[in-house]
């Protein structure tokens, strides 16, 4: 059992948002994204409460992040799939409040080829959806989930599978 501990402890383990420090230092969480990684870490805005919104209602308070992670949201079906046109914080909170995720992006900062990407990822993941974002981005990419949101440089296939893996589906409950 003994040889069992000294083996795992000798693996090793990467962590994309873990960044290289100097020999002897321990390693420093980059909160900001890395030419390694393209995203930074997953952040948890403040949970918001919201029911659904009639037609173009707007939410009664601003959103916790943006774009929009968690409370008011439009009524009916949510807007999944590939879109060309962007969908407003209350259609993105809708995907989110089903267990989807969303992967909204700045049209003027990304090219081409990686829209392409990006949306060829939402035609093959049915949990992603896939959407230009119609406000101020802080990065080109912000991939969201119920109460979760990361932030991303460019399109990376991997980080964005990942992001999904680990919260499509994550609406803690609300209901």
């Amino acid at each position: 059992m003994l040889m069992t501990l000294a083996v795992a402890a000798c693996q090793s383990t990467t962590d994309p948002t873990i960044a290289p420090s100097p020999a002897g230092s321990p390693p420093a969480v980059s909160p900001t994204p890395t030419p390694a990684t393209a995203c930074g870490e997953i952040e948890e805005p403040a949970l918001q409460d919201g029911g659904h919104l009639i037609g173009d209602q707007q939410p009664p308070v601003p959103y916790s992040s943006t774009p929009g992670s968690s409370g008011w949201h439009t009524s009916g079906p949510p807007p999944t799939g590939v879109h060309a046109e962007p969908l407003t914080d209350p259609q993105i909170v809708s995907v989110l409040h089903g267990g989807g995720v969303v992967a909204a992006y700045d049209p003027a900062r990304l090219d081409q080829d990686q829209i392409r990407s990006l949306e060829d990822l939402g035609h093959r993941d049915d949990r992603l959806t896939v959407a230009p974002y119609d406000g101020q981005l802080p990065t080109p990419l912000a991939l969201v989930s119920w109460g979760r949101l990361q932030r991303c440089d460019r399109v990376a296939a991997p980080a964005i599978a990942s992001f999904a893996d680990r919260t499509a589906g994550s609406a803690d409950g609300h209901g």
